[in-house]
């Protein structure tokens, strides 16, 4: 997210307390982000489903950090993570306080996060829920990426990164409509080459560079 131009919809501008209105921008999945952005998801899929959504920090030695389920929780969307086609998920939404997650370093050694996304037939009966981010163990994670993983292609919108929010798009995150083959596609398609009647598993790596200077950009046109 950015602070709100005067070019931008009013319907997709969020108003953030004592620090102005901002807007959702798309960014291609391989984009450095820099310490102190405000990251929201937008995550649709093609199968109907259940959402899970994986978070673990990458360090300079390549090893990864704890595992950390952050969606479904209680306090985002109510624990509701259905999808289907057409149906936007918000990570957080637009009415959680605050509507993002602020991107921050945890050590001198902490080069960025890898999501993973998990779309299953079933819920996971063996993750129980609450209100904040849920810690598995690495033997857990391992096993659904061991039974699970499978190749990728990816392909990026051209022209996409850069563009606002969309008031289509906004009314879709707020579950208010579907989005049909006349809307604007996502900014990152993956095609996951899963087997037949297997779970689709995504890794999307995030890489984090120098902090940005949020005052800086609130004084830009």
């Amino acid at each position: 997210m950015r602070p709100s131009k005067d070019s931008d919809d009013e319907e997709v501008r969020q108003l953030i307390y004592q620090q102005g209105e901002w807007t959702p921008e798309r960014i291609s999945a391989g984009s450095p982000l820099t310490e102190g952005s405000r990251v929201q998801l937008t995550i649709e899929s093609p199968r109907s489903g259940y959402l899970y959504v994986f978070n673990r920090e990458i360090y300079a030695d390549k090893t990864f950090g704890a595992p950390f389920l952050i969606f479904p929780t209680l306090s985002l969307n109510g624990g509701d993570n259905r999808v289907s086609a057409g149906r936007v998920i918000e990570i957080p939404s637009s009415q959680d306080k605050p509507p993002f997650y602020t991107l921050k370093r945890s050590s001198s050694n902490h080069e960025g996060e890898t999501l993973t996304v998990i779309v299953t037939d079933k819920p996971l009966t063996e993750l129980t829920i609450g209100r904040n981010a849920l810690k598995i163990s690495a033997e857990q994670f391992n096993s659904y990426e061991k039974r699970w993983g499978a190749l990728t292609q990816q392909l990026e919108l051209e022209g996409g990164s850069g563009t606002a929010m969309n008031k289509t798009e906004k009314a879709a995150g707020e579950g208010k409509k579907a989005l049909t083959q006349n809307d604007s596609p996502p900014q990152t398609i993956y095609r996951v080459l899963a087997k037949p009647n297997q779970p689709l598993f995504l890794t999307i790596p995030l890489s984090i560079g120098a902090q940005v200077d949020q005052s800086n950009e609130k004084s830009q046109p």
